[in-house]
């Protein structure tokens, strides 16, 4: 959700190390449980994109709780101080925000 990555070529460098058939397997777990949705890439046909659906996006909220919570027990959890806070104090927006841009057809495109 938060790595902005739309490829499975994206997915398998994003260094968790899968392997290429778990990958396989997840993406079409999430795309059956409509978590994501899988469409061709309008600039290269022979591409899929995963993009998040609607469903997919309302488990915002409980990921930037887990954020805030592993910031608070962990000190070398990747996020800045800024990010932490607006998620504290403007968690509201936040979400407003990420969905806002996420569900900009202009974002979906350019993926």
């Amino acid at each position: 959700m938060f790595g902005r990555r739309h490829y499975f070529s994206a997915f398998l460098e994003s260094g968790e190390g899968i392997a290429t058939n778990i990958l396989t397997d997840r993406l079409a777990r999430l795309e059956q449980e409509d978590i994501i949705r899988k469409t061709l890439d309008p600039e290269d046909r022979r591409r899929r994109v995963y993009s998040l659906t609607d469903r997919g996006l309302d488990v915002l909220p409980v990921l930037l709780e887990l954020i805030v919570w592993g910031a608070s027990h962990d000190p070398h959890t990747p996020v800045t101080p800024e990010f932490l806070r607006r998620v504290r104090e403007e968690r509201d927006d936040v979400i407003r925000s990420y969905r806002s841009y996420v569900s900009s057809p202009a974002n979906r495109s350019s993926r």
